[in-house]
């Protein structure tokens, strides 16, 4: 399986920030794309449902629909901040990826009830 390493996390009033390493050894990165590996989008979006299960009680949600803007590619060694938020009454998982001070992509995830 293929996981960021958490280097932090902070919890806030339904929301999760965390602090992620990426080394360049991630399975993830294997093949997508030789000579340039960069973090493919489902499995940004693989991470943030995975994360908000352990850091924000979601369930074992699956997606009914999502929506994700791609901003910047994300490569390893990047300094990436994860944020997470959870509105369980809406059935959503709103997510952001950040470098530094630049938005790398965020989006919503629709979860099925369970």
């Amino acid at each position: 399986m293929c996981a960021p390493i958490v280097r932090a996390a902070a919890a806030e009033n339904g929301q999760v920030t965390l602090e992620l390493d990426l080394p360049a050894d991630l399975p993830c990165f294997r093949g997508h794309f030789p000579g340039f590996p960069v973090l493919a989008g489902v499995v940004q979006l693989d991470w943030a449902m995975r994360l908000g299960v352990a850091h924000l009680a979601c369930g074992q949600p699956s997606a009914t629909d999502f929506r994700v803007k791609f901003k910047r590619v994300i490569v390893p060694g990047d300094p990436l901040t994860l944020v997470l938020q959870h509105d369980a009454g809406r059935g959503r998982l709103d997510f952001v990826y950040r470098i530094g001070d630049f938005v790398a992509s965020q989006g919503r995830v629709m979860l099925a009830p369970p």
